[in-house]
Order: structure tokens, then C-alpha cells, then sequence
């Protein structure tokens, strides 16, 4: 007869196998494309891989976190402070992001500027 502690253990191996082959998916689909988004320090980060070393952008979130309920892009003029490998593609690394999180309940947004100052509210 099996023991609750077998069942206990082998439901621990299927858990730990199962986050292994996911993340090692994860780290194999990033590595072939060179780009990935995630969060690190309470910001979403857009990075690419650029020679050995991963490079990456803030991009300003709504909500919190793991719990974001929103992404928003800088406008045009904003966005030409990011590094310059980032700034001048700004159409390509939004579509990338866009399609990451498709299918999520986010809504995506470009920021807006202020009508009567120009600037951010």
C-alpha cells in the first residue's frame, strides 16, 4: 500500500519537473529571440540581449507590480530618452510587448501629454 508520504514526495517531483521544463522553455524561447519582458524590482523591464549581456528599458505600469492592471508607453518626444538601441525603434519594441501580453487583461496605452502644458499630468 502506498504511504501519504510516497504520494507526498512524487506530487513534489511532478511540481518540481514541471516549473524545470517551464523555465527552461522560458530561458530557450528568450535566448532564440534575444528579447523578453519581466518584471524586476516592482517595474516592467523590455531587454534584449546585446552581445552577452542582457540591456534593458523601464516601461510605466498602472496598479502594482504583479498586479499591473495597465502598460503605458511613452509619447514620441518622451521616448527618444531611452538608450539608444531602444530609441529609435520604438514601434518594434512596443509590437513586442503588445504581443507578450496579449491576451491578458491590461490595457495598453501611449502616454498623453497635458493640452494646455505639454507636459505629463
Amino acid at each position: 500500500m502506498i504511504t501519504v508520504a510516497v504520494l507526498v514526495v512524487a506530487f513534489a517531483l511532478l511540481v518540481w519537473t514541471t516549473i524545470s521544463i517551464t523555465r527552461a522553455s522560458r530561458w530557450e524561447r528568450e535566448e532564440n529571440r534575444r528579447w523578453r519582458t519581466r518584471w524586476f524590482g516592482g517595474a516592467l523591464r523590455y531587454e534584449e540581449k546585446l552581445g552577452d549581456d542582457w540591456e534593458g528599458i523601464e516601461i510605466e505600469t498602472t496598479g502594482r507590480s504583479y498586479v499591473a492592471t495597465g502598460i503605458i508607453f511613452r509619447s514620441r518626444e518622451r521616448w527618444h530618452a531611452y538608450p539608444k538601441w531602444a530609441s529609435e525603434r520604438r514601434d518594434e519594441i512596443i509590437a513586442r510587448v503588445s504581443e507578450e501580453f496579449r491576451g491578458k487583461k491590461l490595457l495598453l496605452t501611449e502616454e498623453q501629454n497635458h493640452p494646455a502644458t505639454g507636459q505629463r499630468p
